[in-house]
């Protein structure tokens, strides 16, 4: 009966329930989906902070090809008792500004052109052009500084940034190692959520079978009611058997047939005159023709 298989497919349930139960205590997660969810944020982050850096790496990379092609071209010491010479000021600021337009460079292929980050980078650059005009690009030098100062700067800006370089290397370094780590973990957890899933789906099946077997259970005792209310008939008065056949009115049904079949021929024969549209004798002729009759043939010849 279904209310047998009802009760069977309860205790199925509550053994798929505790299923559930043990297999998030086994693997210390409070929700499935929760972990999964933060395993892909954390994923997301360290890829961004790992796309910063490389685009970092890759700035001071030219940064220190610039400052090595820089300190190839300039001379160390002053020649003369007075020299001109780059002035250090505005090759930083240079320096800054072409900077700035290779971060632009680079983040415009993350960002769009309007996005308040380009924009304050666009900001950062005018600000530094205006920097840059007002300062002289070169200096006039007597010779009692006998190291050109410029020099000096490039010198002492070099290991700063190979150091900066080297610091951004090990960063990605460890976050790539990370992004390994938190791959593998994803991978791993995917088989525990397919795990999960399917007691989900099984449980998810017991639940509508159930509901089904108490719809039927509802439905039988609905039906069993009516059944019983249809059932409960008692008799009121029995029948009396009759002493004698019960009366015709013979002589009323013939005379009703009479008058009927009198009717019906009246009838008839008024919409057969009705109807008839013959000329029969010579009165119809002079009546409806308004034509003298010159002779007449008769139905049978004489003899």
């Amino acid at each position: 009966t279904y209310e047998a298989q009802s009760m069977s497919t309860q205790e199925e349930l509550n053994l798929i329930n505790q299923k559930v139960e043990d297999f998030l205590k086994d693997n210390s997660v409070a929700s499935v989906e929760g972990r999964m969810s933060s395993l892909n944020e954390e994923l997301s982050r360290i890829r961004e902070t790992l796309w910063n850096h490389r685009n970092n790496l890759v700035s001071l990379e030219v940064e220190i090809e610039s400052i090595q092609g820089q300190l190839e071209r300039a001379n160390p010491e002053l020649d003369s008792a007075t020299a001109v010479i780059v002035n250090p000021d505005y090759t930083q600021a240079q320096g800054y500004l072409d900077g700035l337009f290779l971060r632009r460079v680079n983040e415009l292929g993350r960002w769009k052109s309007d996005s308040p980050r380009i924009q304050g980078l666009d900001n950062q650059i005018a600000e530094a052009e205006r920097q840059l005009e007002e300062i002289d690009p070169h200096l006039v030098v007597d010779a009692q500084a006998a190291t050109n100062p410029a020099y000096e700067q490039l010198q002492t800006a070099l290991p700063q940034l190979r150091i900066l370089k080297k610091s951004t290397e090990r960063k990605i370094t460890v976050l790539e190692e990370a992004e390994r780590s938190l791959n593998t973990e994803i991978i791993s957890f995917g088989q525990v959520s397919q795990r999960y899933d399917r007691l989900k789906t099984q449980k998810m099946e017991l639940s509508d079978r159930l509901r089904f077997e108490r719809s039927r259970i509802l439905e039988a005792s609905t039906q069993k009611d009516f059944i019983d209310q249809i059932t409960d008939v008692r008799i009121v008065d029995s029948a009396r058997r009759p002493l004698a056949p019960s009366p015709t009115k013979k002589n009323m049904i013939i005379l009703m047939s009479i008058a009927a079949a009198f009717g019906l021929g009246f009838g008839l024969a008024g919409m057969r005159e009705l109807l008839n549209q013959t000329l029969e004798t010579t009165d119809d002729v002079n009546k409806h023709l308004n034509m003298p009759v010159l002779g007449v043939i008769p139905d049978k010849v004489l003899r």
